[in-house]
């Protein structure tokens, strides 16, 4: 498969709090990559492509991130239903934070992304 992204992604095993619009509780679910341009998702329900939810992502240290994304696509699976999402609101600060937490905790995938495609 091509890989089409732009930025790179790491492969984490995260949970995040998803709140569809109207929605006050926010549902948890859990992330299965991370990039500067948005997030992979497990979830227990299915969201529509171009539903905006607004996402609490739990880092290092008591920092967590508060950003909204877009669904862009969704894969009902038996394990869950897999979807892809866009952010749509996300401060420059927050990209920092996940680079620093992406650093610490999956430095190999970091490095391994900077190398594919020098040799």
């Amino acid at each position: 498969m091509e890989e089409r992204r732009q930025s790179g992604r790491w492969q984490i095993d995260k949970p995040v709090g998803v709140r569809p619009e109207g929605r006050a509780i926010p549902l948890e679910c859990k992330i299965q990559d991370l990039s500067f341009k948005g997030l992979k998702i497990n979830s227990p329900e299915e969201f529509q492509e171009g539903s905006i939810l607004t996402l609490e992502i739990p880092l290092d240290n008591g920092v967590s991130l508060n950003a909204e994304a877009a669904v862009v696509w969704h894969n009902p699976q038996e394990s869950g239903n897999i979807c892809g999402l866009c952010f749509t609101r996300i401060k420059d600060q927050d990209k920092g934070h996940i680079y620093r937490y992406v650093h610490k905790n999956y430095k190999d995938q970091l490095i391994k992304q900077i190398w594919q495609g020098v040799c």
